[in-house]
């Protein structure tokens, strides 16, 4: 039983490396856009950039079936003997991007942090589990006491729920979005 627990876990933690992978070649490929964009004029850009499109479309499609199947394992039963141990929980994990901290937060408060019944200990044990990446980073060396929990959820609010960042955030997707140069640059 937990051979199969531990299999999963790992292929959630394959399955959000990809997931940054895959966001990290989005970025790159909205920056090389922006250095073509530099070289060549409007119709030559047009053309070149065409290509990406398909590109970042792929892109797009796999993150969300990777999201897809990330949500399905996670939200998959567990053991009866677990199941009987701990609440049901419904939370998803959080992948240190700011712009998804106030989703996480909302339903993390709601599940575990509001829940009188679970101890400061075991909601920072909850809090660990769910978080990969920097956030996970940022209260790795948090000990596991009573006290700390308020330190790690202090941590990783002034971290990630910083509206300057995320303002910046939305902004650069925004100036990321490329024009479209022709009608049948238009998905149907």
């Amino acid at each position: 039983m937990r051979q199969v627990i531990y299999h999963e876990y790992g292929v959630l933690i394959r399955q959000v490396k990809i997931l940054e992978g895959l966001r990290d070649k989005d970025s790159a490929l909205a920056e090389l856009n922006k250095q073509i964009a530099d070289v060549l004029d409007g119709e030559e850009f047009g053309e070149e950039v065409a290509g990406t499109f398909v590109y970042q479309e792929k892109i797009v499609k796999a993150i969300s079936r990777l999201r897809s199947a990330m949500n399905a394992l996670q939200s998959r039963p567990r053991a009866p003997s677990l199941r009987s141990a701990l609440p049901k929980l419904r939370v998803s994990i959080f992948t240190s991007e700011n712009r998804e901290w106030q989703w996480f937060w909302e339903h993390y408060k709601a599940t575990i942090h509001k829940h009188p019944d679970i101890t400061s200990i075991k909601k920072l044990k909850y809090l660990k589990t769910y978080l990969f990446g920097t956030a996970k980073w940022a209260i790795e060396g948090i000990r596991l006491t009573e006290a700390n929990y308020s330190i790690a959820v202090k941590v990783l609010t002034e971290r990630f729920c910083r509206k300057d960042v995320l303002i910046e955030d939305h902004i650069d997707s925004l100036l990321a979005i490329e024009p479209i140069k022709k009608s049948s640059h238009v998905s149907r």
